[in-house]
């Protein structure tokens, strides 16, 4: 008996370890283009995901980072809670519609990035992950102004621009 326990959990480490560092799926964005993650690797990334009926806090969270973080690297994806699942097509229809078109968002039907970081999508979750492609920090909900500075201040050293006074960018913007 204890020989099976070791060889089952030995297979569901497998499975785990696997499912951690399995390949991330190509994904496309509204327009149909191939919008990927590998193309993005190497160099710190925050990822936003949230579920296809939350885009605004999606263009929120980049208004209010791009002040201060012009530099920031971001992958934006789409999950889909909606029950039935809607097509990929279905998706992108209402992205063109509310989305500029310079803003390419990942439709992730599969819900592929929420389940391999454990996200509840119902709010938007930011990932910041390292150059190595490890998770340094996450966070989930509207980029208020404590929340939007913690961000600020954890994604600081990832990105380029100096900010000389990141508490008054903050203060100035609305919640």
């Amino acid at each position: 008996m204890k020989k099976l326990t070791v060889i089952l959990l030995f297979l569901l480490g497998s499975v785990l370890s696997h499912a951690e560092t399995a390949t991330p799926p190509d994904l496309t964005d509204q327009y149909g283009k191939p919008y990927s993650y590998q193309n993005m690797m190497g160099q710190p990334l925050l990822l936003i995901v949230a579920d296809a009926r939350k885009l605004r806090w999606i263009g929120s969270w980049e208004k209010k980072l791009r002040r201060t973080l012009p530099e920031l690297r971001s992958y934006r994806v789409t999950g889909v809670l909606k029950k039935p699942t809607p097509t990929v097509d279905d998706v992108a229809k209402v992205l063109r519609r509310w989305v500029p078109e310079n803003v390419p968002i990942a439709i992730d039907i599969n819900n592929y990035w929420a389940t391999r970081f454990t996200l509840d999508i119902n709010q938007p979750c930011l990932v910041l992950l390292n150059a190595d492609g490890d998770v340094v920090a996450k966070w989930r909900g509207r980029p208020k102004k404590s929340l939007l500075r913690e961000v600020l201040a954890t994604l600081q050293p990832y990105f380029d621009t100096p900010t000389p006074n990141l508490t008054s960018s903050i203060a100035t913007a609305p919640e």
